[in-house]
């Protein structure tokens, strides 16, 4: 609109002969180029804006994605971390109605959970100790401990493998140091403790006052 006022006036001077026919020509033709000229540097803006803007919108999607990338790596190396250390999930003993434990792998029952109660008694060797009685065809692995009134430090279960002709070496005999809160799953304990049969004639001590009571668990499971 302004630009078509200026032409008015200079159309003006022309009849009032305040300019010649070439000056009014010259005049009207810059006028014009200059409104084409503006036109030019609008569009020219209005490009400039949406290649920066597109450019803007791909950075931040290159940086996103590379984003998202970091945190699925991170995801992985953390799961794969996960899976290197043994896991309560792993073997652990499901209860069924009637509260006895068993023990699954890929889906097949492989054993079941066993538990016996001891009595203290001070510490003899060959007197004080209480035979497992494992039935034949089955071994037992221990996998932890409870006991009853209070444990202390002082209170010690030794498992004695071996007890030929009913007398067991006083040197070949490990402590079951897993209590309950220890204990992480079945394997973990068959990594840690070998299996105890009826041939190897194996025995408890539980070393404590003899008001107390301790409940060994064990993991029973087929030989063959």
């Amino acid at each position: 609109m302004e630009k078509i006022e200026e032409i008015k006036k200079l159309k003006s001077l022309l009849d009032q002969g305040a300019i010649t026919n070439e000056e009014f020509n010259s005049l009207k033709k810059n006028v014009i180029n200059q409104q084409f000229l503006d036109s030019e540097i609008v569009s020219s803006l209005k490009t400039n804006h949406s290649k920066t803007s597109t450019r803007s919108n791909f950075k931040t999607l290159i940086i996103s994605t590379i984003g998202l990338i970091f945190i699925l790596i991170a995801g992985v190396i953390v799961l794969n971390h996960a899976n290197l250390i043994p896991t309560p999930s792993f073997l652990q003993p499901k209860q069924d109605r009637f509260g006895r434990e068993y023990v699954y792998e890929d889906g097949k029952e492989i054993g079941k959970i066993v538990k016996r109660d001891y009595k203290g008694k001070y510490f003899h060797w060959n007197t004080g100790v209480e035979i497992m009685n494992i039935p034949i065809g089955k071994m037992w692995t221990p996998l932890y401990y409870e006991i009853v009134n209070e444990p202390t430090t002082k209170d010690v279960i030794r498992i004695f493998p071996h007890g030929e002709n009913n007398s067991w070496n006083r040197d070949a005999n490990y402590i079951l140091d897993e209590s309950k809160a220890d204990f992480v799953s079945v394997k973990f304990s068959k990594t840690n403790y070998h299996p105890l049969t009826s041939k190897m004639n194996p025995a408890v001590m539980f070393d404590a006052d003899p008001t107390k009571t301790c409940t060994i668990y064990y993991f029973e499971e087929s030989i063959n």
